[in-house]
Formats: structure tokens, sequence, C-alpha cells
């Protein structure tokens, strides 16, 4: 089961026709248990994140780095990591310079503290992809491997 499934179930519960809720409180529910997720057992492995995307342009990277700012901005009490997995050891050297060129992004163009940006490695696996997951100081660093 998703972790967002997890938080908008008591709704469901509590309404017995779900077509009687509006479609914007539907929307708003969900996007509010999406940004949740990250309180929900963070230490485990997640089956979503807050983003997650393959090799992509660096302009369309800012992008995905934009928003995770923007998620840090709003929330201080969270730390943002950029996780990585690669196919094979030359990916794996690329993967670790994008996370850093991510990282040093976030440090020096949009002065986000260097404490709350953290760089984990993940696992081998058959695509390569970048995970930015923001969780909160006082609980474990996410798990990006099987």
């Amino acid at each position: 089961m998703p972790i967002h499934r997890l938080l908008i179930r008591p709704y469901e519960n509590i309404v017995e026709n779900i077509d009687m809720v509006p479609k914007f409180l539907i929307g708003l529910l969900l996007v509010v248990s999406l940004q949740c997720s990250v309180f929900a057992d963070p230490g485990s492995l997640l089956t979503e994140y807050f983003d997650e995307y393959g090799k992509i342009s660096w302009s369309k990277e800012q992008l995905h780095l934009l928003n995770l700012e923007r998620h840090l901005r709003d929330n201080p009490t969270m730390i943002g990591y950029i996780g990585f997995h690669w196919r094979n050891k030359a990916e794996y050297i690329k993967m670790k310079k994008r996370a850093i060129r991510a990282k040093t992004f976030l440090l020096r163009r949009k002065r986000i503290k260097a404490s709350r940006i953290r760089i984990i490695a993940g696992s081998q696996r058959d695509e390569a992809r970048t995970i930015l997951q923001p969780v909160l100081k006082n609980l474990p660093p996410p798990k990006f491997s099987l």
C-alpha cells in the first residue's frame, strides 16, 4: 500500500459516499497527504518519494531542485536528502557528481545551509535515478537501497 494511502484512508472511512465529497477537497487531501508522507516511518524503504527523476538536462533538474528548495524554506525543521541509483561503476561516478552538483546548487545559488542537504548513495539498479526526499531533522535518514 503506498504511503499516501495510509494517510488518506481515515477520510475514506468517515465519508460513506466518496462521490458526495467535492473534488477540490479530495485533491487538497491528496496534496497534504503526499507532502506529509515523510512522517510515515522515514527510516524504512520508501516506495514513493517527494521527487524522483532519471537522467535529465541540467535546466530540467534545476526545476526539480527548486521544488525541494521551496519545500525546505517552507519547512525549516526538515533536511533535504539527495539520493541516487546507478547501473554500473562508471555511472556511479557520474550520478555521484550529479548529486554533488545538485547539492552545490542548493548551497550556493539558493543559500540553503550545508547542514540541511545530505547525499546518500542508493544501490545498483537497472536504471540511474536521482531521488529528492525531505525528512524531519529528528528522524533517521531515508534508505534508498533494497
